[in-house]
């Protein structure tokens, strides 16, 4: 069985590319496995007609050839599927509609980020505090008695609620904190917090005394952990309100679709870095990508197989939904529905998480060959290399308006070297 799989893709091997491979051909046979044990599992007639030479080496072969064939006549559909889950190629009403939802829920998380922000900074503050704190300490170290066991006590259930708080993952709120921290300074100025120091300034303290001691120092260490715990949950929270705009722009409208973002996000790139349109310089950049042994090319690669992957699997994984009406028909077992029933949203729902990931890998695939093999480009277009950025950016815009209107801005080429 594997000599006829590898005889089989050898025979293809120099037809197609990599990304032939691994985007399209690998997600149409693993789905057209899944159909064809869907029905097995539906009509004995197919389990019948394929128990029988499935073993034989030539019918494997010509199943794997019909495959190929058929991931073959699937691939050009790639750009129109693309085009479907970035938003570019929906009807126009149906990417104005999602444009208004995707834009209110956009204007929620940029609230809960702005929120974030604010109360990480504001625990950032307290946490700050040390000074104050270690000064309260100090000059409480210097009392001669730690008797107020109400006021320790108080500031033991003020630390508790904060740190309860944070032991079920939720924020305290900066009040708080603000009694937390005003309650121990207050045991702080009247007990002393150090119970060695006490014990040499008062050498015949009462046991009962040393131990509220103990405990008002105690109080002060915990007060820290949680305000340092604090901060941390609080800046994780913002790093996540922050991975969920991730892609999304501040000043240009948001798109139909995350997948939009993430695409719009990479185009946006080498204009925000370098002042060069995306659109013009992608065909251009691609020629110069060295194609054997290259870190660029082999990420390249990789991304875009990985965005093929992700979105042909998408598509296959809705064409499952046709076996619903089947199964609850012809079907022999409940269990085989509910899995399809369940099964089918659920990878619909992972291949577009994983989509967007995909065009976000592919992105940084390509600002990584922007970044490296932009200057090959002017070369080729016998241009000078810029020595500043600002040089590069008043380049890159005359190129642009060279190539809308040749008379609106004037090139002088770089001769070419003797030899």
């Amino acid at each position: 069985m594997l000599n006829a799989f590898n005889s089989a893709v050898k025979a293809f091997e120099g037809f197609f590319s990599k990304l032939f491979w691994f985007g399209v051909f690998l997600p149409v046979a693993l789905f057209a496995t899944l159909h064809l044990g869907l029905a097995t599992l539906t009509f004995n007639g197919v389990w019948k007609a394929v128990s029988g030479p499935i073993t034989e080496t030539g019918w494997l072969a010509g199943a794997i050839i019909g495959l190929i064939v058929l991931a073959f006549l699937i691939s050009p559909l790639l750009p129109l599927l693309r085009g479907l889950l970035d938003g570019s190629l929906l009807p126009a009403w149906l990417c104005t509609r999602l444009v208004k939802l995707r834009v209110k829920a956009v204007q929620q998380r940029r609230a809960a980020l702005q929120e974030t922000l604010d109360t990480a900074g504001g625990i950032n503050q307290l946490a700050g505090k040390k000074d104050r704190m270690q000064a309260a300490y100090t000059a409480g170290a210097e009392l001669l008695e730690a008797g107020n066991e109400a006021v320790i006590t108080e500031a033991e259930k003020a630390v508790t609620a904060a740190d309860a708080l944070l032991r079920h993952a939720k924020l305290p709120d900066l009040a708080t904190l603000e009694a937390a921290i005003a309650a121990v300074e207050a045991a702080f100025g009247v007990n002393n917090p150090d119970q060695k120091k006490l014990r040499t300034l008062k050498p015949n303290a009462a046991p009962a005394e040393l131990e509220l001691a103990k405990r008002t120092g105690a109080a002060g260490d915990a007060l820290e952990t949680v305000l340092r715990n604090a901060a941390d949950e609080a800046a994780g929270r913002y790093e996540a309100a922050k991975e969920r705009l991730r892609g999304v722009p501040t000043d240009v409208a948001v798109q139909a679709t995350r997948m939009g973002d993430a695409r719009r996000a990479a185009e946006r790139y080498a204009m925000d870095a370098y002042g060069v349109e995306f659109a013009f310089l992608r065909p251009r950049l691609l020629i110069h990508v060295p194609k054997d042994n290259s870190l660029v090319a082999e990420r390249l690669t990789a991304a875009q197989a990985a965005l093929d992957s992700a979105v042909m699997a998408v598509f296959l994984a809705c064409t499952l939904f046709v076996w619903l009406p089947l199964l609850a028909v012809y079907g022999h077992s409940v269990p085989v529905l509910l899995l399809v029933a369940f099964g089918a949203p659920l990878l619909v729902w992972g291949g577009l998480g994983l989509v967007v990931e995909a065009q976000f890998g592919l992105g940084e695939a390509f600002n990584l060959a922007v970044d490296r093999h932009r200057f090959d480009v002017l070369r080729e277009l016998r241009q000078p290399i810029p020595a500043s950025r600002s040089a590069e950016r008043a380049l890159w815009m005359r190129l642009a308006e060279a190539e809308a209107d040749h008379r609106l801005a004037e090139l002088y080429y770089v001769p070419e070297k003797a030899g």
